[in-house]
């Protein structure tokens, strides 16, 4: 998880993070097939997967945020269209770009549900605060601590913690 970050919040910007690359991928392959170049779009993205390996979240949602405003620019103002190869075999299609300048996240088709499976490879199975034997009765905890000569935590939460709302 993040610095200082909870759980809830965690789990709220990797859905967050999982959405605006969902969105980013569909519009640049939108811009692509329209002719439009993408690459400004795939040089942002490129830096997103080193990112996330290292779990800088929040810098891989602004470099997200970036290609997004890239994405409006150029549908905005239309891109120039890639250049087409003089050979009269090549395909037309989405291969106009050479595959080197897409990222790693554009060149295989992702479902919501494989993407949710690679942001759930990034959550951590074993979390610490869910092993602890939690108190729900203050003086049920203040005579533990004293029996066991440990400090209290106290720890006001208004709802339930797992229902992992932002």
């Amino acid at each position: 998880m993040g610095h200082g970050m909870s759980y809830q919040e965690h789990e709220c910007l990797m859905r967050t993070i999982q959405s605006k690359a969902q969105e980013v991928q569909q519009r640049a392959q939108r811009l692509q097939t329209s002719g439009k170049d993408p690459s400004p779009i795939a040089r942002i993205m490129d830096g997103i997967d080193p990112l996330l390996k290292q779990g800088k979240l929040d810098q891989v949602e602004r470099e997200l945020d970036r290609a997004l405003e890239a994405v409006e620019s150029l549908e905005r103002e239309g891109a120039k269209k890639p250049e087409k190869s003089s050979n009269p075999n090549s395909k037309s299609d989405r291969s106009d770009l050479p595959e080197t300048k897409l990222p790693a996240f554009m060149k295989k088709r992702r479902t919501p549900e494989s993407l949710l499976a690679e942001i759930q490879k990034l959550i951590p199975e074993k979390l610490s605060w869910r092993e602890i034997s939690w108190k729900t009765c203050l003086l049920e905890a203040l005579n533990t601590s004293r029996e066991q000569q440990k400090p209290v935590l106290t720890w006001i939460f208004g709802g339930n913690p797992n229902h992992e709302r932002c």
